[in-house]
C-alpha cells in the first residue's frame, strides 16, 4: 500500500509541475513566439513597401522631369498639364503611372521634337518610342540603346541618318 500511496503523490506532484511550467510559460514573454514573428513580418513588409513606393515616386518624377526638359511638349498649355501626361494623346503609362510607350506622328500637336533634347535614361519603363513623319534630322542618340525595355523603335519617313 504505501508503494501505491507514493506513486498517487508522484503522480499528483508530476502533473501540478506540468500545469506549473505551461502557466508560466503562458505568463511570460517568449521572444521567438507567434506574436513576436508577426509582428517582425509585418514591420518588414512595411519597410519593403515603402522602399517600393519610393522608388516608384522617383521613377515617375525623373520622367516628369524628361518630358518637361524635352521641349517637345509645351507644358504651359492647359491640355499638357505634366501630372496628366499618362492622358495625353502620344503617351501611354502602365497601372503605375511610368511611362510605356510615347507615340508621336503626322497629327501630333507637338513641334518637331528633337531626338536630343529628351534624356533617355528617365524612362526605365519605356518599351515603344514611335516618332514617324516628324521631319527629325541629324543622328539617332546612342542613349536610345541603353533602354533596357524597349521592345519597338519607329523613327520612319524622317531625315535621319
Amino acid at each position: 500500500m504505501t508503494d501505491e500511496v507514493t506513486q498517487h503523490h508522484y503522480k499528483g506532484f508530476l502533473w501540478s509541475f506540468i500545469r506549473s511550467q505551461k502557466q508560466k510559460q503562458n505568463n511570460s514573454f517568449n521572444f521567438f513566439g507567434r506574436k513576436m514573428w508577426i509582428a517582425f513580418l509585418i514591420i518588414c513588409g512595411l519597410i519593403v513597401g515603402t522602399q517600393s513606393a519610393a522608388t516608384v515616386t522617383s521613377q515617375l518624377q525623373m520622367e516628369a522631369n524628361a518630358i518637361l526638359n524635352s521641349g517637345w511638349w509645351n507644358t504651359s498649355e492647359a491640355c499638357f498639364n505634366i501630372f496628366d501626361r499618362c492622358t495625353w494623346d502620344d503617351i501611354s503609362c502602365n497601372e503605375v503611372g511610368s511611362i510605356k510607350a510615347i507615340k508621336i506622328d503626322w497629327g501630333s500637336k507637338l513641334a518637331t521634337p528633337n531626338l536630343s533634347t529628351l534624356n533617355y535614361s528617365g524612362f526605365n519603363n519605356l518599351e515603344s518610342l514611335v516618332i514617324s513623319g516628324s521631319d527629325l534630322e541629324g543622328t539617332v542618340p546612342n542613349e536610345i540603346g541603353h533602354l533596357s525595355k524597349l521592345t519597338h523603335l519607329d523613327l520612319s519617313y524622317n531625315n535621319l541618318v
